[in-house]
């Protein structure tokens, strides 16, 4: 690999994010910018290399000479992009969710295994202060396992806002069950304690009317909320995107001593609280302090989400120069995916339980090679899965 990573970015307006946080590490440099609409180009000029190459055909551009792509195009069409640049020898950085079908989870890991191509989910909200302090907390093993965790991901839009990020009702935003947006929520929660979901149990949400929503817009959930059994024993609740107030997101750790949790609404703030028979030497029955990680930080401010699009790009390209696995790799990235899925599916069927697929596992994967189902609209402008318990 070249002395610096040589990177693309599919999506410029988000991906701009990202381009100025690559620049920032000194680690790479992108080389090419893939979108549709030239007006994004001038955001994302100024962090790229001086020779930057602007494409609008992702077949020119994926082609074009790159170490690595970051994919942030929409939501629901990450998966086909991911699988197209690993068969050309392209490692993947991909935003938000994996996949939106089963099959597109296993079409995924099954490409990054055939390739040997690192596909790292470039999930932002286990990098912000809060979560990494309370990562270290957990770590230090004084609170014992944990028992019950809590992860909420809470964003209400006022109608101005939500039709500017929504442009139209055939908008992936305006066909999205709540369920499928969960990395924000799971991931933080997997990342501290190093654990995985092995089943999932969900019940839907409902406002009597939302006015942000157009007229012919489905009817969707506010939110759903997912109770996850976990590899390691526990129960973890956690919320897809919520759209009820107040707007935050928090995570909490309940243990066998006691717990650790961050602040409402200051994300920075960490309570550590121990069982009073519990309490190790040195330590408070109760306590209250700031994440603080230094001078490093200041750095990351320039990147947006609290540091975490500097941070989780930063572990991205150091793990293509160590030739390392990342820890979101593709296995956990496609059992997330799964867990927003098969969510829905649990909140279509009163809530019951679940299983999650093992992507290492062959016999799992050829369950689900076949499934299909999606909320999204196809090429034909289709959906093939209800958008609402409430089957509109």
């Amino acid at each position: 690999m070249a002395e610096k990573i040589k990177l693309g970015v599919f999506g410029a307006r988000r991906g701009s994010s990202y381009a100025k946080a690559a620049k920032l590490s000194g680690l790479a440099e992108v080389v090419a910018v893939c979108d549709r609409n030239e007006a994004t180009y001038d955001g994302i000029r100024g962090h790229c290399a001086e020779n930057v190459v602007f494409f609008k055909d992702f077949d020119e551009f994926i082609a074009s000479g790159m170490d690595a792509v970051v994919l942030s195009n929409f939501f629901d069409q990450h998966a086909p992009f991911a699988i197209k640049a690993m068969e050309q020898g392209v490692h993947v950085f991909s935003e938000t969710t994996a996949a939106v079908t089963l099959k597109e989870c296993v079409d995924l890991c099954r490409a990054a295994e055939a390739t040997a191509c690192t596909y790292m989910l470039a999930e932002n909200y286990p990098y912000y202060k809060g979560a990494m302090e309370m990562k270290q907390v957990f770590e230090r093993g004084t609170l014992g396992e944990v028992l019950y965790a809590d992860g909420e991901y809470v964003h209400p839009m006022e109608t101005q806002d939500y039709r500017n990020y929504t442009p139209h009702s055939k908008h992936w935003r305006a066909l999205m069950p709540s369920s499928y947006y969960l990395t924000h929520s799971l991931a933080p929660l997997m990342y501290m304690t190093d654990s995985m979901p092995l089943a999932v149990n969900a019940k839907a949400v409902f406002a009597k009317h939302n006015e942000w929503e157009y007229e012919d817009e489905v009817r969707k959930d506010s939110a759903t909320l997912m109770l996850c059994e976990m590899d390691n024993g526990a129960l973890f609740k956690i919320t897809g995107w919520a759209k009820y107030g107040p707007h935050g997101n928090w995570y909490r750790l309940c243990c066998k001593n006691g717990g650790v949790e961050m602040g409402r609404p200051d994300d920075e703030l960490i309570r550590v609280t121990y069982n009073h028979w519990s309490i190790p030497e040195g330590e408070k029955e109760e306590t209250f302090y700031r994440a603080d990680f230094g001078d490093k930080v200041k750095e990351a401010w320039h990147c947006g989400h609290g540091g975490g699009d500097y941070w989780v790009m930063r572990e991205f390209l150091e793990c293509l120069i160590e030739k390392k696995q990342p820890y979101f790799d593709v296995y956990r990235a496609a059992t997330m995916a799964a867990v927003g899925i098969l969510g829905w599916h649990s909140a279509l069927n009163g809530g019951a339980e679940q299983k999650i697929p093992d992507f290492r596992s062959e016999t799992d994967r050829a369950t689900y090679e076949n499934d299909t189902r999606s909320p999204f609209l196809d090429g034909e402008g289709k959906s093939s899965y209800p958008n609402t318990i409430e089957g509109r």
